[in-house]
């Protein structure tokens, strides 16, 4: 077996270019006897082939296939090169191992890489070791002692506790959870004798039961008495290999220079860690400013990192803030770890002989831009008087500018009401009965799990019955359960373990990367909340207001939806959440208006003012004059008899003021909304959204099932066409049955029919059911997520393979456009389609690269920026070259400024929601197809989306006036 040795490895090289590196790592090939002397050549050509690049500063440089004869014997040479060689598209290699390959041994060592490939720390630990043994260890596959673990996860501050067995409960807690100790470490927890330090701060751990040295920290919002001494912070150790002993150290440190108090003090936990790592040194320090316009990205990190070169001392850098651990300045990758901006301050530290030096150095590096231009940085903080004061009384007159989630203008006073029964969980004591405690807490999330099967039972809306359906799933989760069990068994009462188990849950996922995502933390907390209520057996109906008003909360919980007076709340204004949140949905769906993101101001509101809420701009005026209440009711009125206009005259087609047809849809998810929707006058289904017949059963549901489905759909449309979308989840929304690795950005991952071309059997079925539910009807399949000619290949094979079997008589197949790639060549596809369906939102988000999820950046996902609408214009123009007719299934197709845009680039047909069908048509019918050009034309030639609302928001303004009765 192969095994690598200190003498194999080469440390601390440098190289200017990729051939320079693989020169040295083909010298050091020759001088160990692997290969001949031209084997140089072979590396040069296997890089034309195919860059070697693994990962994570890797690479691993290799002969051809017709290099094998060059090969004397199986070998690996690493090569290390801290500065790094650029590998070639921006890849930076720090570890190049060269292979020579006779026989099949090497293939260990390469397996192992990969591991490292998965592992960050250990990359980074191998790009700056001065140790080859470390290098050789984790390529021989012998673990290197590990790290200790300790970092925010482990830190609990302001906890509402008052003894230590309460404190050193919830630090084992944490430990438990992290899988560093077993229940073994608990029982010998009694026999430890914990040890005092100073100003409130006490030291206990233990060696039995641990499987990985770790430091947890808990401290206290009150202090209380210890053996007459006062304790309010308490650290605990689990050691292995005596590595506790660094955290140790720096407690005695801190202790020295009387410092403990900083811990007992800290108001976050990155600051705990920072001064609990033995990473952090001592030394002289200054603060510094990025004055670069994209801040420290890779060009001016390198060159602060070779203007440090030949100093000798040693230098750390961190945020002035804290909020990470110092990082060595030597190391570019950690240096863009911290992915520091224009503006932000950073401080350095140093410590060595020529400190003193390196920090001027440094210094003045920053100021000259390091090799960039600056750009001063202009001070925000400071705001003129007025600007202050009205920020201190917005909440007694003034406007709240939000997000707009769901359309319509309320006004009615404010009713405030909060999600916070959680926060209001003591754990005051710690000697309740396991055995009474996990009972209780069993047989309320039996009670909440039938609650929530009686609402789904008594419900007609699908998008709330799914939402609800996933709630009771999230209730059999035994990670729920399970953790607030072990706290149980603890010795702690139901209701706080309960809470702290789901809390901890929505913490984590509130802090993933992806907006949408992070939004689901809500739906966590929600279901939490509906135990922790049968728990206290808590009574919201008392909060309940009598009159119509609007609902301000801190966060729109889809079970509040579910039990609220919809008669009585005639809108909802949120400090928090996101306009594509499960309750920003449900609001949609039940037609209340909605404003989200309005700031944590709002919920310091104490008197039930009188409010304008205007869902459409995502406004929230607060005591309006009267003057104002006048016109928003006014135009609130004149919303209600366009409705009711719209409703009467519904089954009329949509032909424009000049004659031009087009067709008005629906988009549905069951039986009750196409019903709704041929009711509304809706001629044909544009959108089925097939994803939620799977969303009925926790295994796939089979080709009967669908059948049947799809069947009473069909039926209910009475010859209109029906429009079905081809399974459409992803990591964002996953099916039981088809589960998914976690993905960093599931919109850019497998979804849509890249998910089920990997699960033919899924496609293949679900494509044999809409077939045979269709007979003669006309039908029309689209599939979601498609790109290139190549997927539609693919696709249409399958599809025709399939409609062999069945007697589809009136078959059109199309694809979605909603990825740009799929705009750009319309033309292309289509020749080859029967239809195109625009997906607006999603064309939106991929266009602007914005998350249509993020909060901050929801509102800005705008379908009307001219870019997108270039590519609408771009799909329908290809569209003509072929046969292909082209719809719209966006809520692009619901905004009226939308709609006027859509018609005059020529779209066939817009599909919307059922209950905006009628307002569709008749604003359709009073618009000129001629005018709607000419609007959309110009329409082209803006620079941002503000434009281009204005725009197109003032010939609607036209039309409702036209409507309204004011314009002839």
């Amino acid at each position: 077996m192969l095994t690598l040795t200190s003498q194999d490895i080469t440390l601390h090289a440098s190289a200017s270019s990729k051939a320079q590196a693989l020169q040295l790592v083909a010298e050091s090939m020759v001088d160990g006897n692997l290969v001949k002397a031209g084997y140089f050549d072979a590396l040069m050509a296997r890089e034309k082939q195919i860059s070697t690049y693994l990962g994570q500063g890797i690479a691993i440089p290799h002969g051809t296939a017709d290099s094998k004869s060059e090969v004397l014997n199986t070998g690996i040479r690493v090569v290390q090169f801290p500065q790094g060689v650029d590998w070639g598209d921006g890849q930076i290699a720090y570890i190049v191992v060269g292979i020579a390959a006779k026989s099949e041994e090497h293939l260990t060592i390469l397996q192992r890489l990969t591991h490292v490939i998965g592992d960050e720390q250990t990359a980074a630990e191998l790009k700056d070791t001065n140790d080859p043994s470390l290098i050789a260890a984790v390529l021989n596959g012998q673990q290197p002692s590990q790290k200790l673990q300790f970092d925010r996860n482990f830190v609990a501050l302001q906890q509402p506790l008052s003894s230590l067995n309460s404190a050193a409960s919830l630090a084992m807690t944490k430990l438990l959870d992290a899988d560093v100790i077993s229940w073994e470490f608990a029982h010998q927890l009694p026999e430890l004798q914990p040890r005092y330090l100073a100003e409130g701060v006490w030291l206990v751990g233990g060696s039995v039961g641990v499987k990985r040295s770790a430091i947890a920290a808990v401290q206290l919002v009150e202090p209380t008495i210890l053996k007459q001494q006062p304790f309010k912070f308490l650290v605990m150790f689990a050691a292995v290999d005596r590595q506790h002993e660094q955290v140790i150290q720096r407690l005695m440190q801190l202790h020295f220079k009387g410092a403990l108090s900083q811990l007992v003090n800290a108001v976050n936990p990155q600051e705990v860690v920072r001064l609990l790592s033995s990473d952090v040194i001592e030394g002289k320090n200054i603060t510094v400013t990025v004055l670069n316009a994209d801040g420290l990205h890779a060009r001016p990190a390198a060159q602060l990192v070779k203007s440090l070169e030949n100093l000798d001392c040693q230098i750390v850098v961190e945020p002035a803030d804290h909020s990470v651990l110092p990082v060595n300045a030597r190391s570019l990758t950690q240096l863009l770890s911290l992915g520091v901006v224009h503006g932000q301050k950073l401080v350095f530290t140093a410590q060595g002989s020529q400190a003193v030096k390196a920090l001027e150095v440094i210094e003045q590096g920053f100021l000259d831009g390091l090799g960039e231009p600056t750009v001063p940085v202009v001070d925000s903080t400071s705001k003129p008087q007025e600007e202050q004061h009205l920020e201190k009384t917005v909440l007694t007159s003034g406007i709240i500018q939000g997000v707009g989630a769901a359309q319509g203008i309320a006004v009615a006073p404010m009713q405030l009401h909060f999600n916070t029964l959680g926060s209001s969980i003591v754990d005051d004591a710690q000697h309740y009965s396991p055995t009474e405690e996990i009972p209780r807490l069993q047989y309320a999330i039996d009670a909440a799990r039938q609650q929530l099967g009686k609402q789904v039972e008594r419900l007609t809306q699908e998008d709330l019955v799914a939402i609800l359906s996933m709630h009771r799933d999230m209730l059999e989760d035994p990670e729920l359960s399970d953790q607030a069990e072990q706290l149980m068994k603890l010795g702690h009462k139901a209701e706080w373990s309960w809470q702290q188990s789901f809390t901890k849950l929505a913490d984590i996922q509130a802090a993933l990367p992806n907006p949408l995502l992070a939004q689901r933390a809500a739906d966590i907390r929600d279901v939490g909340e509906r135990v922790l209520q049968l728990l206290t057996k808590h009574d919201e109906a008392s909060s309940s207001a009598e009159e119509p008003h609007i609902w301000v909360t801190d966060e729109l919980l889809p079970s509040t939806l579910a039990e609220m007076d919809t008669a009585l709340v005639k809108g909802i204004a949120t400090a928090y959440g996101g306009a594509n949140s499960h309750a920003a949905i449900l609001a949609r769906s039940l037609g209340i208006p909605l404003v989200v993101g309005l700031g944590e101001s709002l919920l310091t509101l104490e008197t039930p003012w009188m409010a304008i809420l205007d869902g459409d701009k995502g406004l929230l005026e607060i005591a309006p004059e009267a003057l104002r209440i006048q016109q928003a009711k006014q135009t609130a009125e004149r919303q209600k008899q366009l409705e009711a206009r719209a409703l009467a005259s519904c089954q009329q087609p949509a032909i424009t003021q000049d004659q031009h047809k087009i067709e008005v849809a629906g988009n549905i998810a069951n039986l009750a909304e196409a019903e709704k929707t041929v009711e509304l006058g809706g001629e044909a289904v544009g959108l089925l959204r097939t994803e939620f017949v799977f969303m009925h059963y926790a295994t796939e549901p089979s080709e009967a099932q669908q059948q049947q489905y799809y069947q009473q759909i069909i039926q209910a449309l009475a010859g209109r066409p029906l429009v079905a979308r081809c399974l459409d989840v992803g990591g964002d929304k996953p099916l039981p049955f088809l589960p998914q690795p976690k993905e960093e950005n599931p919109f850019l991952g497998v979804r849509g029919i890249r998910l089920t071309l990997q699960h033919p059997h899924v496609l293949e079925t679900q494509l044999s059911a809409l077939m045979a539910a269709a007979g003669d009807q006309p039908l029309r399949i689209m599939f979601p997520m498609v790109t290139d000619l190549a997927e539609w290949h693919e696709i249409k094979a399958i599809a025709k393979r399939i409609q062999a079997k069945y007697s589809c008589a009136d078959l059109q197949l199309g694809i979605m456009i909603e990825v740009p790639a799929a705009a750009l060549l319309a033309e292309r596809f289509a020749s080859e389609v029967d239809f195109f369906s625009i997906g607006t939102n999603d064309l939106s988000q991929y266009t602007l690269a914005m998350d249509r999820g993020h909060p901050k950046l929801s509102a800005r996902v705008d379908p009307l920026h001219p870019a997108v609408l270039q590519l609408i214009k771009h799909t329908v123009d290809g569209a003509k070259q072929g046969q292909a007719w082209v719809g719209v299934c966006g809520e692009m197709a619901a905004d009226t400024a939308g709609l006027a845009l859509l018609l005059g680039l020529g779209v066939d047909e817009v599909s919307v929601s059922s209950k905006a069908i009628p307002r569709t048509k008749l604003y359709l019918r009073h618009m000129s197809f001629k005018d709607c050009q000419q609007l959309a034309e110009r329409a082209l030639s803006l620079s941002d989306a503000d434009q281009v609302r204005g725009l197109a928001g003032d010939y609607v303004e036209t039309i409702t006036a036209v409507l309204s009765g004011e314009k002839k």
